[in-house]
């Protein structure tokens, strides 16, 4: 029986809370705008800021959070989405786009999106992002970790701080998530096909894709909410 009360297995709610959070008819709910995210939104502008682009394209823009603040600095930022409701500049699942179909950018990005389609789609995606691009690809994934931290933190006056920190992060190498049938029919989005950190996912694994599918990595680090793991990558020119 499927009951839409119960959350099950490695569902991150259950069905009838998916629902009440989340309305595809009404993408500005706000449901993003938390703690742990707004870490996350702060590294993407941060990071994205420091590239200085000129276009940016985010393959899953969520609420648009980050999209806003792009184009209030005067770049062209254009998203790719399958919800209509959101207005993306390509209505269209990664997977099934046509690159040749675009134009070139100086940045192409995704943040938490590239795990809800299966693992098989993974390395092809990367592939069509760097098609997509003409230098950077900024990616963030799931890494199902367990982080031990410890600091200090004194702030002396307005301006002066001093911080000291230490941290381990280390992977849970759980099974790979478990979904009921009638979840993943009626809730796509919120499925995660594949987390760092869990059971045949290993950073490992997934820098030897990336490099198999023409791209340079550059850095690598977690949000402060370590759930979020980004990777910045060069396209390699052949």
């Amino acid at each position: 029986m499927y009951d839409r009360k119960l959350r099950m297995y490695d569902e991150a709610h259950s069905p009838e809370h998916l629902e009440e959070m989340s309305n595809e008819k009404n993408v500005n709910t706000g449901k993003f705008l938390t703690d742990a995210h707004f870490f996350s939104y702060f590294i993407q502008m941060k990071k994205i800021r420091e590239l200085n682009p000129k276009t940016v394209l985010e393959i899953g823009p969520g609420e648009g959070f980050i999209q806003q603040y792009m184009k209030q600095l005067g770049i062209a930022y254009d998203t790719m989405d399958i919800i209509s409701e959101s207005n993306p500049t390509y209505l269209s699942k990664l997977e099934d786009f046509d690159a040749n179909n675009a134009m070139l950018y100086d940045v192409v990005c995704s943040f938490q999106m590239l795990e809800h389609s299966d693992y098989k789609f993974f390395k092809s995606n990367l592939m069509k992002m760097k098609e997509l691009s003409k230098k950077y690809v900024f990616i963030s994934l799931p890494y199902s970790c367990y982080k031990f931290s410890f600091g200090i933190n004194i702030q002396l006056g307005q301006d002066r701080r001093i911080s000291r920190k230490v941290e381990f992060i280390v992977p849970t190498n759980k099974p790979n998530r478990k979904y009921r049938k009638q979840y993943v029919d009626e809730f796509p989005w919120a499925v995660h096909y594949f987390e760092i950190g869990r059971k045949g996912f290993s950073k490992k694994k997934i820098f030897r894709d990336m490099k198999d599918a023409g791209l340079n990595i550059l850095d690598t680090f977690h949000s402060e909410n370590a759930f979020h793991y980004f990777i910045l990558a060069e396209k390699v020119v052949e």
